[in-house]
């Protein structure tokens, strides 16, 4: 369970858009700190393009809980650390915490929720 979040962070810190997205189940549902639910990969694509054509991404993650049963399971962790401006800059220091639903999908655990924000 916690693999498929941790997966995430990994791809992430490659900048590996279809690999991220490949973490994720099609009809995945974003809840992001600010700003409406997104539905489906086609609507977090943007996010991911954007964070990778203009910042070095640096995260690791810890996971706090996680599990499972076979088919369905869930993540509970935070994630710290950096994106730094491409172009030059103060870095953005990252320090939240997250639930991730998951779900096995052809034998592969995906993130089919995620909802995380920021740590007080």
């Amino acid at each position: 369970m916690g693999g498929a979040a941790e997966y995430l962070i990994e791809r992430d810190n490659a900048q590996d858009l279809a690999g991220v997205l490949a973490g994720y189940t099609a009809d995945v549902t974003w809840y992001p700190p600010q700003g409406p639910p997104l539905h489906g990969t086609e609507a977090i694509r943007p996010r991911y393009e954007e964070l990778f054509s203009t910042h070095s991404v640096a995260l690791r993650s810890e996971i706090l809980e996680a599990s499972g049963d076979g088919e369905s399971g869930f993540a509970i962790g935070t994630t710290q650390g950096t994106l730094a401006p491409l172009g030059g800059g103060e870095a953005v220091a990252v320090n939240d915490r997250f639930v991730a639903l998951v779900r096995c999908v052809a034998g592969e655990w995906k993130v089919s929720h995620l909802i995380w924000n920021p740590r007080p």
